[in-house]
């Protein structure tokens, strides 16, 4: 019995990971694919820091611990990092500590202590933890007692609050894909900390996608897609332009009537006048010549031989660059719609086959008359 063929596995987007046949997304991502970026973004918890200044006093500075890549510089940072730590992680959310300068001194070390914080309480967690980190430091005068141990001068420490910098909020793989970053801002939204993206409405640099448009956020920046509706295509860059079906449709159908009459011209044998600059007739606009061409699936049994097909001698009246024009008398020069690629007048493309009248074999003293041509709509 012939097996059901199976779907194709999905191909997650943005660093979503496959998980039994479904797209685990990473944060602030969404989507079958993980395709869709969150525009408003909950943050509920925030990384905060606290500066300390501590006096190291069972070291001595090197004039090279002034430059950060510098070795001594580089060895301390380590050992500094490792036994702070046994300190630090006796206060609640602690997530390490920047070493930020040294200075002579014995060593004067300032560094940030890093702490995870609940955003929704963070005016009071964010005391409570400034107050613990005091209370280790003043407890403890020496990390450990192990041989890189440090010891501070009691009286020395400073524990000092920073303000919260929204900034740096969004720049989290946390809450959102790293090539997506630079288009959020952290912001409060009625008491809840968000990372708005240029999307939403909330941000200060709004990108508007106008009633017809969704926008969202590409690696490139905010686009908007533009939707339709029964009457209107929307366009533009912000969707702010809008294209009427109805009218759209009847250009196509005009279109269509206007090559329609230029095929029921050469099918046929319709008039059309060309003007001449010396030519006029009041009351009746501009008078024409004429030229005639060739149709082989009309012939007229009379002595007159062949019927005509007429076309005007000049494209720009016509816009007749599908059809391409010929020159009626060998001898004379191309006129301007002479047929593109055909070489010359004398071409056995043209569309002109064994009609050619030699005009300057006519005779002007010959009478004749003939009914005024006019002009037929199709």
């Amino acid at each position: 019995m012939p097996m059901a063929p199976s779907a194709p596995a999905l191909a997650c987007q943005n660093g979503g990971t496959l998980v039994a046949s479904m797209c685990r997304c990473p944060p602030g991502l969404t989507g079958q694919v993980c395709e869709i970026v969150i525009n408003n973004i909950n943050v509920s918890t925030v990384v905060v820091a606290i500066r300390v200044t501590v006096t190291v006093v069972n070291m001595i500075f090197q004039p090279s611990m002034d430059e950060p890549s510098s070795a001594a510089y580089q060895h301390f940072q380590t050992n500094f990092k490792q036994q702070m730590g046994l300190l630090y992680k006796a206060v609640p959310g602690y997530q390490g500590l920047r070493l930020l300068e040294l200075r002579n001194g014995s060593i004067v070390a300032t560094h940030e202590v890093l702490v995870k914080l609940d955003a929704g309480t963070y005016n009071g967690t964010y005391a409570l933890a400034q107050a613990k980190v005091s209370a280790v430091l003043w407890n403890h005068t020496c990390t450990s007692d192990e041989l890189e141990r440090l010891c501070f001068q009691r009286n020395a420490t400073r524990v000092t609050a920073l303000p919260f910098r929204l900034a740096g909020v969004c720049m989290n793989p946390a809450v959102a894909p790293r090539q997506f970053q630079p288009f959020f801002e952290a912001m409060w939204v009625s008491g809840d900390l968000m990372c708005v993206s240029n999307c939403s409405r909330w941000h200060p640099q709004h990108f508007v996608c106008s009633p017809h448009g969704y926008c969202y956020i590409h690696p490139e920046g905010p686009t908007c897609y533009c939707e339709h509706s029964d009457w209107f295509w929307f366009t533009g860059s912000h969707c702010d332009q809008g294209v009427s079906k109805e009218k759209h449709s009847l250009s196509k159908a005009r279109m269509k009537e206007e090559e329609d009459k230029e095929e029921g011209l050469g099918k046929k044998g319709a008039w059309s006048p060309q003007h001449t600059e010396d030519e006029e007739e009041e009351g009746h606009g501009k008078k024409g010549s004429w030229w005639p061409q060739h149709n082989e699936e009309e012939e007229d049994d009379s002595s007159h031989g062949r019927k005509g097909t007429w076309w005007p001698q000049h494209e720009w009246e016509w816009n007749a660059g599908r059809r391409g024009f010929y020159s009626p008398n060998p001898e004379a020069s191309s006129p301007p719609g002479s047929l593109v690629g055909s070489g010359s007048s004398h071409s056995t493309d043209s569309y002109v086959d064994g009609f050619r009248p030699a005009l300057n074999k006519v005779d002007p003293s010959a009478q004749t008359s003939i009914a005024q041509p006019h002009m037929t709509k199709m």
